[in-house]
């Protein structure tokens, strides 16, 4: 939603214009939906899985080092680091060699599965923005059927200052859907929903039922940095 002055949703009703619509929006509480992504719940499925791999790759490591150097120590040790294990007469040598092996055998087993977790965690977390500002877009739309998402977007974009946005941010802290509504009636006090030369009055929910979307910080700043209002 408002990327690029584009509507995702093409079928949301435009801004009644010239005096083609007659009936006045009504203010409507639209409370957050939060239906789940398959998709997403598949995928938060999935990299608990991975976690709990790591884990337990992460406990058993020193067991499996044991186990190969047992059954095949030279594919762990140097004929060199061998012979000081076999012949050699200091204890502390012999300690510092297997831990730094072990050390190695850790990082290489185990550093592979903490990068493809750690990749896949972004991903991941990406999409949960994605999906977040799905069911803001969403939600918006429908609390407001009568202001068009390309002009709403125009606004925020184009006539809206940084420090309008900054104030907005504030005021509604981690709320995004709290900042959507701010705007949303800035847009209406600004350029107004005009009707036969009458503004009509702003389509918004001011009920202090209206349940907060927490949201974490990653997700606000990808928000505020798509409609151009990063601080």
């Amino acid at each position: 939603m408002f990327v690029n002055g584009e509507s995702q949703d093409q079928n949301t009703p435009p801004l009644a214009q010239n005096g083609q619509d007659s009936q006045q929006p009504q203010p409507q509480s639209v409370p957050p939906t939060e239906e789940p992504d398959a998709v997403l719940m598949q995928e938060e499925a999935r990299l608990s899985i991975m976690q709990e791999d790591f884990e337990k790759a992460t406990t058993n490591i020193q067991n499996e080092f044991e186990e190969l150097i047992t059954k095949n120590p030279s594919q762990v040790f140097s004929p060199e680091e061998l012979e000081v294990i076999e012949i050699g007469r200091n204890p502390a040598e012999k300690f510092k060699l297997f831990s730094d092996k072990l050390e190695d055998f850790r990082k290489e087993q185990l550093g592979i599965k903490k990068a493809q977790i750690d990749k896949f965690s972004v991903e991941l977390e990406e999409k949960r923005i994605g999906s977040k500002l799905n069911s803001l877009e969403a939600r918006w739309k429908k609390a407001n059927p009568n202001i068009d998402p390309n002009d709403f977007n125009d606004y925020l974009q184009n006539d809206m200052t940084g420090r309008q946005k900054a104030t907005l941010k504030d005021e509604a802290g981690e709320d995004m859907y709290k900042f959507l509504e701010l705007a949303t009636a800035k847009y209406i006090e600004e350029k107004g929903q005009e009707q036969d030369g009458e503004k009509l009055p702003p389509n918004l929910s001011s009920g202090s039922g209206t349940p907060q979307l927490e949201q974490s910080k990653m997700a606000q700043e990808e928000y505020l940095r798509r409609i151009g209002g990063k601080r």
